[in-house]
């Protein structure tokens, strides 16, 4: 029996969600790490990044996941994850707000990179995804993973994972079933 696999993305119905400015490209320099991917496992010492500004808002919604400019999440989402994905790396980002004094404590999420596309992939002619179709062979069990290959920065979480975020009851995050490709046996078999 295979298991799902989902999109994990902001929920653009939370309005006034918090929003973090990257006008400087520290967490897209950050991202890129050393050899042009994400840093998966923990090194020795502490990880955080210098204080980011936020856009004004007149009101100010927290949520458990911003996905621009750089996957950013909660304390809670955290805390999960690093269950399912125990040599994880976050990274500590706050962002504030020094007209309004708010200021917020998020972590950069680094996913690892995996290329697992299936054929059955479908692209709009300026490049970005048109219909994804994921091969769960190439996914592996990564808990959560970030898809290479496409213009798009989307992050797949397994079921489990998915299941411990909503029964915590995240908020602003939304999740959408990922399609497959079906192998030959399975689809005659």
């Amino acid at each position: 029996m295979r298991k799902g696999l989902f999109i994990m993305a902001q929920d653009q119905r939370v309005v006034d969600a918090i929003r973090p400015m990257d006008s400087e490209g520290v967490l897209a320099e950050v991202l890129a790490g050393p050899k042009g991917g994400a840093l998966f496992f923990k090194p020795d010492g502490s990880q955080s990044i210098a204080p980011l500004r936020l856009m004004q808002q007149k009101r100010v919604v927290a949520v458990d996941f911003i996905q621009k400019p750089a996957p950013l999440v909660s304390d809670l989402v955290k805390e999960v994850l690093a269950k399912y994905a125990p040599r994880a790396l976050f990274r500590s980002v706050v962002l504030v707000d020094p007209g309004s004094g708010i200021q917020a404590s998020y972590w950069l999420l680094e996913r690892p990179l995996v290329h697992c596309l299936a054929g059955q992939t479908e692209f709009f002619p300026d490049g970005t995804c048109k219909s994804l179709v994921v091969d769960p062979a190439k996914a592996g069990k990564h808990p959560f993973l970030k898809i290479g290959g496409l213009r798009e920065d989307v992050t797949i979480v397994q079921l489990g994972v998915a299941e411990s975020l909503l029964r915590r009851e995240v908020a602003g995050i939304r999740f959408t079933k990922v399609q497959l490709q079906i192998s030959e046996e399975e689809r005659w078999g």
